[in-house]
C-alpha cells in the first residue's frame, strides 16, 4: 500500500503512537486475566520466561527477525509505525502490567477474569484501530500474514489464521498459556476494530487509509474461471463423442427406418452444436 511513501501528518503520528500505547495496555490487561493472550504475545511471554529475560527484550528480538523478512520481501510496508511498534511495545506492556498486577493481584474468580478479558478486548481493539487507521507502517509480526498473501494464492484471512494458529501452537508446545482469552481475542477483536474504525478513529484522525485489494480474491476468481473453462471443454468433448456414437450406430444398422431415425437425431445434435442450419450450410 506504499505506506512509507505517504507524508505523515502530526495528527496521524500522534494517533499511531497513542494506538501503540493503548494496544500495550490491552495486552497487559489480557495478561492480568490469566486466561490467555493474543497468540504472538503469549508466545513472546513464554519465550521470555524460558530465557529469563524481560518481555520487552524478547519482543524486540522476535521483531528483529520478523523485520528482516519484511525488509527483504515487503519493504513497501515499512514506515515509522513499524519501528515504534517493533521496538517499544514490549517495554510498554511491562510498564503497564507491573503496577496493575501489584495493585489488583491475581483475579479471585472466573467472573473477574472474564471482566479483565472483556476490558482487554475493547482496549486492544481501540488501540489497533488507531494504529491501523494512522497507516504509518505495518508491525513486523503483522507483515507475516501480508507477505504470505502477496506471495501465495491464499487470501489474507487464511494467512492470518495460519500465522496466529502457528504462534498459538508453538506457545502451547513450549508450555505457555493458550486459553479462553486467546479464543475470545481471535474471534472478537476484528469486529470491534471495525466498529472503532467507523465510529472513532477515522473521525479523530480525519483520515481513511486506502485498502489494497487482497491478491487472494483475484486468484480465487481466476480459479473459478479456470474450472468453468474445463467443464465447458469436457461438455464439448462429450457432445462430440456422442455424435460419433450416433453416426456409428446409424451406419451399422441394417434396419432402414432405424438408421434414418438415428441419422435424423444425429443431424439435430449437429444443428444445435453448430448454431443452426445456416451456419452448417456455410461450412
Amino acid at each position: 500500500n506504499g505506506t512509507a511513501l505517504r507524508k505523515p501528518t502530526a495528527r496521524r503520528v500522534v494517533g499511531m503512537v497513542a494506538g501503540i500505547v493503548i494496544i500495550a495496555l490491552g495486552i497487559a490487561l489480557f495478561k492480568q486475566s490469566h486466561l490467555g493472550n493474543d497468540s504472538i504475545s503469549a508466545l513472546n511471554m513464554r519465550l521470555a520466561e524460558l530465557l529469563g529475560i524481560s518481555l520487552g527484550t524478547q519482543n524486540l528480538c522476535t521483531n528483529i527477525l520478523f523485520f528482516l523478512l519484511e525488509f527483504w520481501f515487503g519493504r513497501k510496508y515499512i514506515g515509522l509505525g513499524t519501528f515504534v511498534n517493533g521496538i517499544c511495545i514490549g517495554y510498554i506492556v511491562t510498564a503497564f502490567y507491573d503496577p496493575i498486577h501489584a495493585h489488583f493481584g491475581d483475579a479471585p474468580s472466573l467472573a473477574v477474569q472474564l471482566a479483565w478479558v472483556i476490558a482487554a478486548v475493547l482496549v486492544t481493539a481501540l488501540g489497533a484501530s488507531l494504529y491501523q487507521t494512522a497507516d504509518l507502517g505495518i508491525a513486523p509480526y503483522d507483515y507475516l500474514s501480508l507477505g504470505l498473501r502477496d506471495y501465495t494464492p491464499c487470501p489474507y484471512f487464511g494467512c492470518r489464521i495460519f500465522t496466529d494458529a502457528l504462534s498459538a501452537l508453538l506457545c502451547w508446545l513450549l508450555g505457555g498459556l493458550v486459553g479462553l482469552g486467546t479464543l475470545i481475542c481471535a474471534f472478537c477483536l476484528g469486529p470491534f476494530i471495525q466498529f472503532f474504525d467507523r465510529t472513532f478513529s477515522q473521525k479523530v484522525l480525519q483520515y481513511k487509509p486506502t485498502i489494497e485489494k487482497p491478491r487472494g480474491v483475484k486468484s480465487y476468481a481466476a480459479g473459478v474461471f479456470f474450472i468453468a473453462a474445463v467443464k465447458q471443454k469436457m461438455k464439448m468433448k462429450e457432445i462430440y463423442f456422442q455424435n460419433r456414437l450416433w453416426t456409428a450406430a446409424a451406419m451399422g444398422s441394417h434396419n432402414k427406418p432405424i438408421r434414418q431415425a438415428l441419422e435424423e437425431v444425429n443431424f439435430s445434435n449437429l444443428l444445435v452444436e453448430n448454431g443452426g442450419y445456416g451456419s452448417m450450410k456455410s461450412k
